[in-house]
């Protein structure tokens, strides 16, 4: 059996690297909202424990 070598095509090539680049910008998204949300519930808990404890 002879090595084959494998072409990828240019048009293959830029749809590869943008599927790649939108799942990096979904995650950073999904990172954002995900920090967002755990600094609005430590700020929405915070006051709560602070009525408690006065």
């Amino acid at each position: 059996m002879s090595p084959r070598t494998v072409t990828v095509s240019p048009l293959f090539e830029t749809s590869r690297r943008r599927s790649h680049g939108l799942v990096v910008g979904i995650l950073l998204v999904l990172g954002y909202f995900g920090t967002a949300a755990a600094l609005i519930r430590d700020y929405s808990a915070a006051p709560s424990s602070v009525e408690q404890v006065a």
